[in-house]
């Protein structure tokens, strides 16, 4: 399968858990706008950017963004944050990482770890409110 088959083929994955997120083909990612925020947050809401390596699957996504203006209620910077660039504007990136070892992939995308496995642990990091 190649890179652009696999991606084609975990979108509707991803779509199951996030209706409306959309493929990017220009720089290999996926968005996902206007995703609620519990409360915490400075915002109720936040666009969530995946950039996706061109080794995935065998190589894990790795960071990702949200709207750059993303702080905590307080006004706070969250942990291991800071502003990068991502497809020609300022984000807040997120140090996202899987832990060495643990990605364990399939040839079958809908088995294994995946992008969809990848953004639940973006959803757990965006509930950690620090």
């Amino acid at each position: 399968m190649t890179f652009d088959e696999r991606l084609r083929a975990e979108l509707p994955l991803i779509c199951s858990a996030y209706p409306g997120a959309m493929l990017l083909e220009r720089a290999p990612g996926i968005v996902i706008a206007d995703r609620p925020l519990c409360p915490g947050w400075n915002r109720p809401k936040t666009t969530i950017h995946l950039p996706i390596p061109t080794g995935y699957a065998v190589t894990p996504p790795d960071n990702f963004f949200t709207d750059v203006d993303l702080l905590l209620a307080d006004g706070r910077l969250p942990a291991n944050t800071g502003e990068a660039e991502f497809l020609g504007r300022r984000v807040r990136q997120f140090s996202w990482h899987v832990d060495a070892g643990t990605w364990r992939p399939s040839s079958d995308p809908c088995r294994g770890h995946n992008l969809l496995t990848f953004l639940l642990g973006v959803e757990a990091r965006l509930h950690e409110l620090d």
